[in-house]
């Protein structure tokens, strides 16, 4: 038609701008018409005459409240047809009031180069001067939290005991078959626990069974005595101190954090695979660093967890972090001050990957990374 296509090449419902031009001379008139185009396998409602198609309702508001003239075009690329509305004009129509769906006519919507659409599109272009812009689309968002929403036990049992300290307690139950039972707390001259205290496994000299009690652990984590809350939430972190265990990771008091340890001295970077959305990876949880064949620090996956509520829900709130070792157990004497320096150097590394991805990348920050990540 002799109209200028311009492409846009980030857009959120309109493809493209035409610019209207005069047939006889080629001259810009400095009117446009903003286009969209659908393609699809198969057209919905067919029939001889006529066929349906249904507009997503975001798009339909960002095009009715453009002030720009919107045209439509659908079309099945593997036949090479292809039909089109002015948007505006055609949702103004008694007929199309409070609809979704725009119904094509065959012979009188085809869209191809005639003078007839030539015509169509300089009788709706819009100039400059009547300032184009385009209302808020409304798209949705994916969100990540680091908050996982805790699935509390069902039940807690308590019962009175001679036990004053807890650890006598846990060196009592590591006599026992429930040597492996960490979920315990002594308040008010009780044991508190989500596990049966009345189960024999306990041994023994533990809790007067036949004064156990049970009740749902609700009851106990939304009480309206602030301390018995707390009770609650001390054990959700008994409970997920025995979960992590499984996993070699473990609380360190001294840092506050849990972090993964070895079993053995590390000798080489230990790793774990990952299942995400994308599939399965590896991450690495451990990073030794030697000099002369000899272990001088290492440099471990940590975390900080903390327990709290949110409504009617109870939930972990994890925040990643790392810890730094002098032998793979031991926490460094210079544990701050070397977390200090990598955070500093993970922004300036997050920094001059922003800065350099747009273009052909120099190899210095790289080298500069590498190379003090490792010091």
């Amino acid at each position: 038609m002799g109209f200028v296509w311009n492409d846009h090449h980030i857009e959120m419902g309109i493809d493209a701008l035409i610019e209207i031009t005069d047939p006889s001379t080629g001259r810009g008139l400095g009117a446009y018409v903003g286009v969209q185009v659908k393609t699809v396998l198969r057209y919905q409602a067919e029939s001889d005459t006529e066929f349906s198609f249904s507009v997503d309702p975001n798009d339909l508001t960002y095009w009715l409240g453009a002030k720009l003239p919107v045209l439509l075009i659908v079309g099945r690329p593997a036949e090479d047809e292809y039909f089109a509305v002015h948007v505006q004009a055609y949702f103004k129509g008694p007929e199309a009031a409070g609809s979704k769906t725009v119904r094509f006519h065959k012979q009188r919507d085809r869209f191809s180069v005639n003078q007839d659409w030539q015509r169509r599109l300089h009788g709706v272009g819009q100039t400059f001067t009547r300032g184009l812009s385009w209302p808020p689309v409304q798209r949705p968002e994916i969100l990540k939290t680091n908050l996982l929403e805790a699935q509390c036990p069902e039940s807690v049992y308590s019962g009175p005991t001679g036990f004053t300290d807890r650890r006598d307690l846990i060196a009592k139950l590591k006599t026992t078959p429930a040597a492996e039972v960490h979920e315990v707390i002594i308040k008010e001259g009780k044991v508190w626990s989500p596990m049966n205290l009345a189960d024999p496994l306990l041994g023994e000299g533990i809790v007067d069974r036949d004064k156990v009690e049970v009740a749902p652990f609700r009851d106990l984590a939304f009480h309206a005595d602030p301390a018995k809350r707390r009770y609650a939430v001390e054990l959700l972190q008994l409970c997920l101190n025995t979960r992590l265990r499984r996993e070699g990771v473990h609380w360190i008091k001294d840092a506050e954090m849990y972090c993964f340890v070895p079993n053995r001295v590390p000798t080489s970077r230990i790793s774990r695979s990952v299942v995400s959305d994308s599939g399965t990876s590896k991450q690495g949880v451990l990073f030794p660093t030697f000099r002369d064949s000899k272990l001088i620090r290492c440099r471990h996956a940590a975390m900080t967890a903390e327990f709290f509520v949110l409504g009617k829900s109870y939930y972990l709130e994890i925040n990643p972090t790392c810890f730094f070792s002098s032998d793979g157990r031991q926490k460094h004497r210079r544990h701050e001050e070397l977390l200090q320096r990598l955070k500093i150097l993970q922004k300036q590394r997050d920094y001059y990957r922003g800065l350099f991805c747009g273009g052909r990348s120099s190899p210095e920050p790289r080298t500069f990374f590498r190379r003090n990540i490792d010091t």
